[in-house]
């Protein structure tokens, strides 16, 4: 996908040492705004740590902090927003885990930590921390997956 190619391509660069570093990143910012944050409206900055396997469903509306780190096999579907939380004192970001799948709409805030092999469903708003395998519906309902 070409979303998940731009990216990889500026992360490479954003965590390089290369001289031409400041070069590179002026044009493949260029190429970010014009071809993804306009046409799909998908804003992935080139900083965000974000493992193999990244699957964007339906890309549209898919707001990332750059702070934000993204484990391995994970699918995100359309307008989702994984942020930082404003009121808060440490205003860190989420780090979620291998194998998440974040459904359409779900909205991830603040300093969380999603385990591996989680599911947040559509529209559920996540502000605190979720183990492993657990399946989220909603903030006031979690609930562990079946194995």
């Amino acid at each position: 996908m070409f979303i998940i190619f731009i990216y990889r391509i500026g992360n490479r660069v954003y965590y390089s040492n290369s001289l031409l570093r400041g070069i590179l990143l002026v044009g493949l910012n260029i190429i970010r705004k014009i071809f993804i944050d306009i046409l799909f409206q998908v804003d992935i900055p080139f900083k965000v740590k974000i493992g193999k396997g990244l699957r964007l469903k339906h890309p549209r509306g898919i707001v990332i902090h750059p702070n934000v780190e993204l484990g391995e096999g994970c699918s995100i579907y359309h307008q989702v927003t994984i942020g930082v939380n404003e009121f808060s004192s440490n205003g860190g970001v989420a780090r979620i885990g291998n194998n998440v799948f974040i459904g359409v709409g779900a909205k991830i805030i603040g300093d969380v930590i999603i385990g591996d092999n989680v599911r947040i469903g559509a529209n559920a708003v996540v502000t605190e921390d979720v183990m492993n395998n657990y399946t989220v519906y909603s903030k006031q309902f979690i609930k562990e997956r079946s194995k």
